[in-house]
């Protein structure tokens, strides 16, 4: 985000309080973004279906450079209500996942879902031939997807980096 956004000095970050994994994300994020000069400006918390309409409306995205979210049932399910709000305020947006890309975010990068998927099944292969799952090894992701789209990106009057551009796995016109 910060190659398309060299002025990106604050982030919100809109995530499901409830994931599991979401403490360990705000650290390591608040981590990456102050080693960057990043200040993360607004926690955005959603933990049901009907926080969209009441703490999207009420966030004060002025105060942001652009947004971050992090991905769970909850936050994919519901992308159409999150990416109205930065759109509208011409925020960049950063997401974990290529499909969030598709979907209108500016720009994603995190691991592959077709990898995941795969991971996933030869795992349960093994469970079901016999193995036990505290024998299954514990496997992290190998391949990472970029992904960008040009539609928002002229949406918000920002040009791709041509240097993003080559690098990304999928660019959306």
């Amino acid at each position: 985000m910060r190659e398309i956004v060299p002025s990106l000095g604050r982030l919100g970050v809109v995530y499901n309080p409830n994931d599991q994994g979401a403490p360990a994300h705000l650290r390591s994020l608040r981590q990456s973004a102050r080693s960057l000069g990043i200040s993360i400006e607004s926690n955005i918390p959603v933990k049901l279906p009907e926080d969209f309409d009441r703490v999207l409306p009420m966030t004060d995205f002025s105060s942001m450079d652009g947004v971050m979210t992090f991905t769970n049932d909850l936050t994919s399910s519901y992308w159409g209500k999150i990416s109205g709000f930065p759109l509208g305020h011409r925020l960049p947006t950063v997401c974990e996942f290529r499909f969030l890309v598709q979907m209108g975010c500016l720009i994603s990068y995190g691991p592959s879902l077709d990898e995941f998927t795969e991971r996933v099944v030869l795992q349960v292969d093994k469970i079901l031939k016999g193995k036990s799952p505290s024998e299954v090894p514990v496997e992290q992701a190998t391949r990472f997807e970029l992904a960008v789209n040009n539609r928002t990106a002229k949406a918000l009057g920002i040009t791709l980096p041509r240097a993003i551009v080559i690098r990304a796995d999928e660019v959306i016109e």
